[in-house]
């Protein structure tokens, strides 16, 4: 199990950042009225034992559970796996008593930020171009459904070298590459969430829902990259002005071993008990513990967005542009793609028939210009000049007076859409200046929050990250440590990434399981497939 206790052992001075203020060492412990040291000692249990109070805190909060025992006098819950029923006065159970029969071990899947050389030689990814086998055949539907015909090809959505995971369970292969399709498109009609929920606890894999993913299993890891069948809808529907691709921007992928918990509606439905006394303190303790958990498997700290650093390249006075005076200083457009991808965004952002009919044309030459070129092409200094001063023609001109805003989002979007190119390209990403990913990293930081919690605030951190093994968020399911050995196993989860240009339409996130028996036999061909509500 998880122990406390060797985080502080191993020095991990960041949690610091987002615990309760603990005193020191050697700093005085004020004690407690005698009316009121039970009490404190009552509510205590039932927050994880890294989140401290004081003794205001404690006593306001405490008073508070004494109420709702009183109020909750005769309440008991049902005899199931969870650790404590409710009896009359008996407290509900703390965090760590849950931890004991639920805690089990994951895989944070995420995207280093910024890519380093080394992180391009991975053969894990996100997005991109698949690396596929000569004898593999690139997955179609099986069957034709309501809003696709049979036949259909499947989207390339990410791909998990072996060799490169932590070994966590043993039935899983340590040698070969696991290959994800996935049929995306503007519904994702999948299984319906409540079926799928009774195939997951009974373990009944119907293979007529595997129509919707496919996984490919390279034993070698000698597959080289290839191309999408021309009939692959494109993934732009919903993103028309970043991909206009048949497949989501690569970006390489790591992972780092985590806990996990089930969040709290799936624990209600495994205890048989909706009574939220018996709850009592368990999303707010699971939400700290996720996110301290995530920053452990990708070795960071949460990052804080009001903190966030920020690159000037123009100027402005409420929507109107002044000019691109600090463009120069940091060396934009930096790249050939940059402008192309700004170009592009102007483009789409812009009215075409509300403006000079002549930026229309200038624009096309610029983004044509490049078009040709390698995008991680250097800007040369006068072109540099070029550009910008073009730009700035643009934003003092009296006709365009109205769309500085427009001008202003389009700027933005190609200098992130820049980023996210760096994750398939190598010398893009060494092109960049470290300045620019501090200005976007809020894009792409695992944890994040607003702001930073003052004393005595609960820290309000969010968790963004892929995910293999483990409790799954939103799934309705908490498997017990004692079941776990028959329970399906999430194989991969992605979730909507806007850093990554990931997104999956109407649904946060979709999973790819597969049943223990399945996974011993090594026939991947049997994995299914849901999505989040």
């Amino acid at each position: 199990m998880f122990v406390r206790s060797k985080i502080n052992a191993m020095s991990f001075e960041w949690i610091d950042k987002f615990r309760r203020p603990t005193p020191g060492a050697d700093a005085p412990v004020p004690a407690p009225e005698p009316d009121v040291k039970s009490r404190m000692a009552r509510f205590r249990k039932l927050r994880p034992s890294w989140v401290l109070l004081d003794e205001a805190e404690a006593e306001a909060e405490a008073a508070a559970v004494t109420a709702m025992d009183d109020a909750s006098d005769g309440v008991t819950g049902n005899s199931g796996d969870h650790p404590q029923s409710i009896a009359s006065n008996a407290p509900p159970p703390t965090f760590d008593e849950w931890r004991i029969d639920y805690e089990r071990m994951g895989l944070a899947v995420f995207r280093p930020y910024p890519p380093q050389p080394l992180d391009m030689m991975l053969r894990s990814r996100i997005g991109g171009l698949p690396l596929m086998a000569d004898s593999m055949v690139w997955p179609r539907t099986r069957d034709a459904g309501a809003d696709y015909d049979a036949g259909t090809p499947l989207h390339f959505v990410a791909q998990i070298d072996l060799a490169e995971i932590p070994a966590i369970n043993p039935d899983m292969p340590t040698q070969g590459t696991l290959l994800f399709f996935a049929r995306l498109d503007g519904d994702m009609h999948w299984t319906d969430a409540d079926t799928n929920a009774d195939r997951l606890m009974q373990d009944i894999i119907s293979r007529s829902i595997s129509d919707d993913v496919r996984v490919l299993y390279d034993a070698a890891s000698q597959g080289k990259e290839r191309t999408p069948p021309d009939d692959l809808m494109s993934v732009a529907a919903t993103l028309p002005r970043l991909v206009g691709a048949a497949q989501f921007p690569a970006w390489p992928l790591r992972c780092g071993k985590m806990m996990t918990m089930p969040d709290v509606d799936a624990l209600q439905a495994a205890s048989g008990t909706t009574d939220p006394l018996h709850f009592m303190g368990y999303t707010d303790a699971a939400d700290l513990y996720h996110a301290e958990q995530v920053c452990i498997a990708v070795g960071t700290t949460p990052y804080v967005l009001s903190e966030g650093r920020s690159v000037t390249l123009y100027q402005r006075d409420g929507d109107r542009l002044l000019g691109m005076e600090g463009a120069a200083r940091c060396g934009y457009p930096w790249v050939t793609g940059t402008i192309n991808l700004t170009a592009r965004a102007l483009l789409q952002r812009l009215p075409a028939t509300q403006i000079p009919s002549h930026y229309v044309t200038e624009l096309a030459a610029w983004r044509d210009a490049v078009a040709s070129l390698p995008p991680a092409t250097i800007v040369e200094t006068a072109d540099s000049d070029a550009f910008i001063g073009w730009l700035e023609t643009m934003m003092r001109d009296p006709a365009m007076a109205d769309f500085g805003k427009a001008i202003g989002t389009a700027i933005s979007i190609g200098v992130r859409q820049t980023v996210v190119a760096t994750g398939g390209d190598a010398a893009m990403a060494e092109a960049i200046p470290t300045a620019v990913y501090a200005a976007v990293k809020g894009d792409h930081a695992p944890v994040f929050g607003q702001s930073r919690p003052q004393p005595g605030e609960h820290p309000e951190w969010q968790a963004r990250h892929h995910q293999i093994y483990g409790h799954v968020p939103a799934t309705g399911i908490a498997v017990t440590n004692k079941d776990a050995a028959n329970a399906p196993i999430c194989l991969l989860r992605l979730v909507a990434d806007p850093g990554a240009n990931i997104d999956f339409g109407p649904v946060p996130d979709i999973r790819f399981w597969i049943s223990p028996a399945a996974l011993k036999a090594q026939a991947f061909e049997s994995v299914w497939g849901d999505t989040g509500a």
